[in-house]
């Protein structure tokens, strides 16, 4: 099992600046960004000169613990966080309480969440994909309910380390955030990044995890969804074929699945989601 690295992690924000900040009289300092977008995933850093003991972090709702590591220097820890696409705008605190030397700190940081327009797509597809009868309906919410709680679990793995695996090494075709219609009906925005791929070609794991769910879906088709510890978690969408069972551990670059293109899906190709703390985020800054 892979400890995060904080070292590699504190450089990795791409979208914005994160801001270290040693809050006065603690001897602590957090590092993240002072505003994040909706749909933005971030990296946040605890450091320390003295020991850091029993530490939690909360957002968004959303508590965990992230593992501290001895550094040479003192002792940090890195988290990865998001505010998802339905996140309220406005400001949000993150809250951070732990045992630093001999004393219990409860520290926060405002981050704002702003807003973020995202472009429209329209696709045709079958009938039977946008006007579901009530048995599909029936099986859509059953597998909606499942794949919920998958993302809500918080394990204390901590799987993942830099730099992260590209599933396939195709182009972009299909953007996070994408305001989607079919058939000239609106649906849920587009939680993933879609890649170019040839059917029967290899999917990777973008990263160590352990596999909490496998099907075949109304929407997704044959899915795998990878857990990454700490609310990370990694979905794999319209596989021509499944190659690993429930329960299994991954390292990065672990073949999951083939690429395909079931459920509801125009043609071949990989629907690649992260949902962190329950939070769908675009996992593409993270993968440049």
């Amino acid at each position: 099992m892979h400890i995060i690295r904080a070292k590699v992690l504190f450089f990795l924000l791409v979208l914005i600046l994160s801001v270290p900040r040693a809050l006065a009289g603690t001897g602590v300092e957090i590092t993240c960004p002072d505003k994040v977008y909706q749909g933005q995933g971030f990296f946040v850093r605890i450091a320390s000169a003295e020991p850091v003991r029993n530490l939690k972090l909360q957002w968004l709702g959303k508590r965990l613990r992230p593992a501290v590591f001895e550094t040479g220097r003192g002792y940090e820890a890195v988290a990865l966080l998001g505010a998802g696409l339905d996140a309220s705008a406005g400001d949000a605190l993150l809250k951070v309480e732990a045992e630093v030397g001999e004393e219990k700190k409860a520290l926060q940081r405002q981050v704002a969440v702003y807003t973020k327009e995202y472009p429209e797509q329209r696709l045709t597809v079958s009938r039977d994909m946008v006007e579901l009868t009530g048995e599909a309906l029936s099986r859509h919410y059953a597998e909606k309910e499942s794949v919920t709680k998958v993302l809500s679990r918080v394990f204390r793995a901590q799987y993942l380390k830099q730099p992260f695996q590209r599933p396939v090494p195709g182009k972009v075709s299909g953007i996070f955030g994408t305001r989607r219609f079919y058939n000239d009906q609106p649906r849920s925005p587009h939680k993933g990044v879609d890649f170019k791929a040839h059917a029967g070609e290899p999917v990777h794991c973008f990263a160590g995890g352990r596999v909490v769910l496998t099907g075949e879906h109304y929407f997704a088709g044959k899915s795998v969804y990878v857990d990454h510890g700490q609310g990370v978690v990694s979905m794999y969408c319209h596989l021509s074929k499944i190659l690993v069972d429930k329960g299994r551990e991954l390292k990065k670059g672990d073949v999951v699945g083939l690429v395909g293109m079931t459920g509801r899906a125009t043609g071949p190709h990989l629907h690649f989601g992260l949902s962190v703390l329950g939070q769908a985020v675009d996992p593409l800054p993270l993968l440049q």
